[in-house]
């Protein structure tokens, strides 16, 4: 089945020898693989890739920006008008809204990177893949935006990213962090969403009403019921 299988608990100690019985139920030859391997926790990882010899790949600012560009090209953004009604010349700027939340700790991205064949720009942070990568499991390595299978050695760092998270990565918390990037290479902050909790006191507000609303024709009803006795 070709699963791993660890041996590590058998063995004793260097001077002991360990006798390992494979059962198989037909004729067909087997291959078996002896490897001996040495654990790496992430933050070793973590530095490998930034730092060591064989890092992962790096875009630029500039770079990451005409990957942007592209982006917007070839899918459907966000279409700015910025003409003030007073001529028939309309600018039109296209823009896309990334999120500069982790989606594995759902915390501020640190260091920003995705996968070098994923197809979105949004990207998640590089020392938190590591981390939930370091237990085995069905869905390791993973991308978590498109969930495209991304080893260590496919990650790439976003250098333009990297810069919007330098000027704007202190004020990014639950409520707010949405940017928005611009054909031209511009960007900002959007404020702090309030929607969800807009659209929860609306519900709520609705609800109320319409328990008044169902009181009040109750009591009318009463009413009526009382005066249709009199008559009666």
């Amino acid at each position: 089945m070709c699963h791993q299988l660890d041996l590590t608990q058998t063995l004793k100690s260097n001077d002991t020898g360990v006798k390992v019985d494979v059962c198989v139920k037909d004729k067909a030859p087997y291959c078996f693989q002896l490897a001996l391997c040495e654990y790496n926790t992430p933050d070793t990882l973590f530095q490998r890739c930034v730092y060591g010899p064989g890092s992962i790949m790096k875009l630029s600012p500039e770079e990451g920006k005409s990957l942007i560009q592209l982006n917007l090209n070839q899918k459907d953004a966000v279409v700015i008008d910025e003409s003030d009604g007073e001529d028939d010349d309309t600018e039109v700027i296209k823009s896309n809204i990334y999120s500069l939340l982790c989606k594995v700790s759902m915390s501020a991205i640190q260091t920003p990177v995705r996968g070098k064949n994923c197809k979105h720009i949004q990207c998640f942070d590089l020392r938190n893949y590591l981390l939930s990568n370091s237990t085995v499991s069905g869905s390791r390595w993973r991308c978590v935006v498109c969930e495209d299978f991304v080893p260590m050695q496919d990650l790439m760092i976003d250098g333009f990213m990297s810069k919007i998270l330098n000027d704007f990565g202190q004020d990014v918390n639950a409520s707010r962090d949405k940017v928005e990037i611009c054909m031209d290479g511009t960007y900002k902050l959007l404020d702090a969403n309030r929607l969800r909790y807009q659209q929860k006191r609306s519900s709520s507000s609705n609800d109320d009403s319409s328990a008044k609303r169902a009181k009040t024709e109750e009591k009318a009803t009463e009413i009526i019921d009382i005066l249709d006795d009199d008559d009666d």
